[in-house]
């Protein structure tokens, strides 16, 4: 009853323990244990302070220190510090519940992180999104950032072409989607950003369409095109809120004669001038033309 007593009690005392750092610095790996040990003075129970002294439990800290915190060691290139005083409250938040801090017996602790390889890697968003009628996404979805510093051995960094997120899915959309998506982790690398902001946007659509002639550009002197068909119908859609400008629109369906020598088959897929702004998708029918060079 006497030990169990005196354990219960509480004692100012000094505590050591080895450092696991946690941090982000550009070009160097992700975690180390300090070269040297932290040294706090504190009030801890007797408990606490024997699992301290006989390192059962409560020897070994993680601290996450933001890497601008950390200062190259003058001379080494994978060498750093960092000064105790300043993370103090990194330090009380690791020992809370277990230690009230009193005051630091170490100034400074050490560490090294061995410089690493990194890439810069596209993100790959995987989603699979379904709309409402008359609904639909303008353009792809967006991305911040779309590529991530991505870090690890050169033999993994070399073989690997984008970064993918886990899977989104999007049902019967009727508006713009927005929100925060963790990317898929890989063996034995590490990404310097662990999430992406997606924006997926989206309206309501209003389609129209119209058939026009193919008309040839470029064609020299003595040259005549002929075109099958020589008509195209041009189906597009705009916002719902610009469905005033489709009126009065006027289309051109063209074909240049460079296209056309160009083509092994002669068949070249015209270009639509005269759509509305903030048109959202064009599709013609048909979307490729035949054309043939006549001698006048």
């Amino acid at each position: 009853m006497w030990a169990i007593r005196n354990l219960s009690d509480y004692y100012s005392v000094n505590l050591n323990y080895s450092v696991h750092v946690v941090t982000q610095k550009r070009g160097h790996s992700a975690e180390a244990f300090s070269d040297n040990k932290l040294s706090v003075t504190g009030r801890a129970s007797g408990f606490y302070i024997l699992q301290n002294r006989l390192g059962i439990q409560g020897n070994l800290i993680t601290l996450s220190v933001p890497g601008y915190m950390l200062k190259p060691l003058s001379g080494t290139e994978d060498k750093f510090f960092f000064v105790v005083s300043e993370v103090r409250d990194i330090i009380t938040d690791a020992l809370s519940g277990h230690v009230e801090i009193e005051s630091f017996s170490s100034d400074t602790l050490y560490l090294t992180l061995p410089r690493q390889s990194h890439r810069n890697i596209p993100v790959a968003v995987d989603y699979k999104a379904s709309f409402k009628d008359q609904h639909m996404p303008v353009g792809k979805i967006k991305i911040s950032p779309s590529t991530v510093t991505v870090y690890g051995d050169i033999s993994l960094l070399q073989n690997i072409d984008s970064v993918r997120t886990k899977h989104l899915t999007f049902e019967r959309l009727s508006s713009t989607r927005s929100g925060i998506v963790e990317l898929l982790p890989v063996s034995g690398l590490r990404f310097e950003t662990k999430e992406i902001y997606y924006t997926l946007e989206v309206v309501r659509y209003v389609e129209n369409s119209t058939t026009i002639p193919v008309e040839s550009v470029n064609v020299p002197e003595g040259k005549y095109v002929k075109f099958f068909p020589n008509t195209v119908r041009v189906t597009y859609r705009i916002p719902f809120s610009n469905k005033q400008n489709r009126e009065n629109t006027i289309f051109v369906a063209t074909i240049d004669y460079k296209e056309i020598t160009a083509s092994i088959s002669n068949t070249v897929e015209p270009m639509v001038s005269g759509l509305p702004e903030n048109v959202l998708s064009v599709e013609l029918d048909p979307k490729f033309i035949k054309c043939k060079i006549i001698e006048q």
